[in-house]
């Protein structure tokens, strides 16, 4: 069997990453199976794609397509993919050696239409004492209660995926209306893919391997509790987003099951057991309240305004 060739896309949007972009590219040199063609979308900075084409001049660099945000960064760079297998890296990860390697290894499983792996956070310094595990979605990283051995899930998590370039064709890629911008905090794009993925191509097409692994940077910023409100009510915004287009039940399914095993979970023991109580164990759980809280009200707000956009006629209609 031939093994399927790879297009490696790396999105970017700001002069503040240069160095872990630099990072992430020099992580793609370093593979035991090097990617066929590595494509750079630039995000609407001039700034970033001059010094782009000058430093890195051997990579394909484009300029991504209007709206200015992520899903049209990488429709752009799907467009111009010239490989069976379209891998999806941070700007801000670096991947592990045999990252690509063992993505190509998992789609020699016919039923496999995606593959995501684990994303380890590296903070600026030591993990913030209230932030647990449990929230490392917040950061882009592989959050506690992610399955440990390869299983089917809903959806990959965006710093670290791979489609075949033939389901992202013919779902028409990335929807555009979901996802985030360079100034807000928004995010759901490959959830929202991949619902459509399986219902399109069946149950079981999504892949998450632990082993397929990259290591994720987590600036200042998003090590702070403003970023983690924010981000937290952002993402409950974003699932309304998505449950309005593909319902409920598919875009909730994931948080449901972690709302109502794995954060009381980790809820008894921040709070029940003496290791918790020693190390920030109280300071946590609110943090995982609080966080609750937040992506709920950004829920509870976007399908609002949503239901509200609904009601009002159209242009046509009100003219008539």
């Amino acid at each position: 069997m031939r093994t399927p060739s790879a297009t490696v896309v790396v999105c970017a949007h700001t002069t503040e990453r240069i160095g872990v972009l630099g990072q992430a590219l020099r992580s793609l040199d370093a593979q035991t199976r090097p990617p066929d063609q590595v494509v750079l979308v630039i995000d609407h900075n001039e700034a970033l794609m001059t010094y782009a084409r000058l430093a890195w001049p051997a990579l394909d660099i484009v300029a991504a397509d209007d709206p200015a945000g992520l899903s049209a960064a990488r429709n752009t760079g799907l467009a111009v993919a010239r490989h069976d297998i379209v891998a999806f890296l941070d700007d801000d990860a670096e991947a592990d050696p045999a990252w690509l390697q063992r993505i190509g290894a998992a789609f020699a499983d016919p039923t496999v239409q995606a593959v995501g792996g684990r994303a380890v956070p590296q903070w600026p310094g030591e993990r913030p004492r209230w932030f647990h595990p449990t929230f490392d979605w917040v950061v882009g990283c592989t959050h506690e209660g992610s399955p440990t051995t390869p299983a089917r899930v809903r959806n990959v998590i965006g710093c670290s995926m791979a489609f075949r370039a033939s389901a992202l064709a013919a779902l028409g890629g990335f929807d555009t209306g979901v996802g985030r911008g360079a100034a807000d905090a928004l995010g759901a794009e490959e959830t929202e893919l991949c619902i459509r993925l399986r219902r399109l191509l069946g149950p079981d097409s999504v892949l998450f391997d632990p082993t397929i692994q990259v290591r994720h940077h987590v600036d200042g910023d998003r090590a702070r509790m403003r970023y983690y409100l924010r981000r937290c009510h952002g993402e409950g915004r974003s699932k309304a987003r998505v449950a309005s287009t593909q319902g409920p039940d598919d875009a909730l399914s994931s948080e449901r099951a972690h709302l109502r095993a794995t954060l009381p979970a980790a809820l008894g023991r921040c709070l029940g057991t003496p290791a918790g109580l020693r190390n920030g164990g109280p300071a946590q759980a609110a943090a995982i309240v609080a966080g609750v809280l937040a992506a709920a009200a950004g829920y509870a707000t976007e399908h609002q305004r949503l239901a509200r956009q609904d009601r009002l006629p159209r242009h046509e209609e009100a003219i008539a």
